[in-house]
C-alpha cells in the first residue's frame, strides 16, 4: 500500500489552466460576436432565472411537501401499516424493512431530497437497524 507522501501532486496552476481559459475566452467571444455580446448575457441570465423557478423551486416545495407528509404519515400510523404489507417483499428483496417503499415513492415523487425529512424523523428510523439507516439516504 503507498504512502499518501508518495503520491505525485497535480500543481494547481499548470498549462491546462491556461488552455481551458482560452478555449473558453474563445468559446464565449464567438458566440458573442455572431448574436452580439449583450443579447448573450441576456440569454445566459434568463436560462439561469427559468431554470431557478422552474427547477429548483419546484424540487424544494416538492422536499417541503414530502416532509410535511412524512410526519402525517408518521403520526396516523400508516408507516406502521406500510411496514407490515410491503415486509414480506421488502426484506427477502433488499433486507430493508417494509416502511423502506414509503422513502422510495417520495424520492421517486420528487427527487431526492424528499427522504431527508423521514430520515429525520424517529418514529420513520424506528423500522431500520441501526446499519440500514444511511441505505435511505
Amino acid at each position: 500500500m503507498e504512502k499518501l507522501t508518495d503520491r505525485r501532486q497535480v500543481k494547481a496552476v499548470s498549462m491546462e489552466t491556461f488552455i481551458f481559459l482560452i478555449l473558453l475566452v474563445v468559446g464565449f467571444g464567438y458566440v458573442g460576436s455572431i448574436m452580439g455580446a449583450g443579447m448573450m448575457f441576456k440569454v445566459i441570465m434568463s436560462t439561469a432565472h427559468a431554470l431557478l423557478l422552474e427547477t429548483v423551486f419546484l424540487i424544494m416545495a416538492m422536499a417541503v411537501l414530502a416532509g410535511a407528509l412524512s410526519a402525517l404519515l408518521s403520526e396516523f400510523g400508516v408507516i406502521a401499516l406500510i411496514n407490515k404489507i410491503f415486509a414480506v417483499f421488502m426484506k427477502p428483496l433488499y433486507g430493508l424493512p417494509g416502511a423502506s417503499i414509503a422513502g422510495a415513492i417520495t424520492t421517486y415523487l420528487s427527487d431526492n431530497p424528499a427522504i431527508i425529512p423521514f430520515a429525520k424523523d424517529k418514529t420513520f428510523t424506528q423500522y431500520f437497524k441501526q446499519y440500514q439507516v444511511p441505505a435511505i439516504m
